[in-house]
């Protein structure tokens, strides 16, 4: 159902696709997610760039 999310289905499309949620639930999922954004490593770009080669250490 996040997946969902992400590709930007409302929340009665989900409902249509997954009949044993209800329109409350998928609203809780989003309030849930919303409040609690998922953490992790930064993406790749930013990675990169803060990064440095070992050439530039020299």
């Amino acid at each position: 159902m996040v997946a969902a999310l992400a590709r930007g289905q409302s929340a009665e499309e989900i409902v249509d696709d997954f009949l044993s949620l209800t329109r409350d639930q998928v609203e809780a999922v989003i309030e849930y997610a919303q409040a609690h954004p998922k953490r992790g490593a930064l993406c790749p770009a930013e990675s990169e760039a803060g990064a440095g080669r070992a050439s530039d250490l020299r």
